[in-house]
């Protein structure tokens, strides 16, 4: 549902906002490191990797928001 609305809308879509971590656990990283301890939630570890890794996507998709505006 979400890919189709996102074309539909033209927004963007980040298929799996968890990758990061995941990817960081088939690497051989402990998910403690990565996790709260709720086993749920991402720790600042990982969410640092998630900002990471969305981090130029964003910055791309604000740069085009601002030469839209200009």
């Amino acid at each position: 549902m979400y890919p189709g609305l996102a074309q539909a809308h033209g927004a963007a879509l980040c298929p799996d906002l968890l990758a990061p971590i995941t990817a960081g656990y088939a690497a051989g990283k402990d998910l403690d490191d990565l996790l709260q301890d709720d086993r749920l939630h991402p720790s600042a570890a990982g969410v640092q990797a998630i900002v990471a890794a969305l981090g130029p996507a964003v910055g791309e998709w604000l740069d085009g928001i601002a030469l839209s505006a200009n």
